[in-house]
């Protein structure tokens, strides 16, 4: 695991190099997790600086596959970096309400089920948004062919990205190839 730790590092620090240098005196450290719920993740620390989880999954990704997710990762931290402290807190809530609140539970009582479609709609319209942002930006700073192969290992060995997970494979391959794109998988 050791190995492997080392060469995340090495494709964080080449990432932030050649697309996010604003980034660059940052602590972003590296967390290896085991069966986790998604490949990749961040968050912040409380001391400041961020963390991007990495799946041991990963492990079998290619050096471009890892560089994707990991440019995907740290276009969250540039754009929570651009909000103020009461923005971010009150983004993190709504983010942390859709993800809540994105299961129906059957169990759960008519006013209840209520409440939570009415949470659902609103605050995972925003996650929702804020992931197809990200991917965005990862392609406005010149990683979108990399963020494609992540995209693809994660339809294939994880599960398919569909649109409320960010952009998928094929919308990508239409924002960079536009006329080749709309070739069917």
């Amino acid at each position: 695991m050791d190995l492997f730790k080392e060469r995340i590092r090495g494709i964080r620090d080449k990432v932030i190099a050649e697309r996010f240098p604003e980034l660059s005196a940052l602590e972003i450290m590296i967390d290896i997790e085991e069966n986790s719920d998604e490949l990749l993740g961040y968050g912040e620390l409380t001391r400041g600086g961020y963390y991007i989880d990495v799946d041991l999954e990963m492990e079998k990704a290619t050096d471009d596959e890892l560089y994707g997710g990991l440019a995907h990762e740290l276009a969250h931290i540039i754009m929570d970096e651009q909000k103020d402290d009461l923005i971010r807190l009150i983004t993190d809530f709504i983010y942390g309400l859709g993800i809540k609140y994105r299961k129906d539970d059957k169990k759960m009582n008519f006013m209840n089920r209520g409440i939570n479609q009415f949470i659902y709609r609103r605050c995972y319209a925003y996650v929702i948004e804020d992931e197809r942002r990200t991917d965005l930006l990862a392609v406005e700073k010149g990683a979108g062919n990399k963020l494609l192969t992540f995209l693809e290992f994660h339809d294939r060995h994880h599960e398919k990205y569909e649109s409320d997970d960010g952009l998928t494979a094929s919308e990508l391959r239409q924002i960079l190839y536009p006329t080749i794109g709309l070739v069917s998988e």
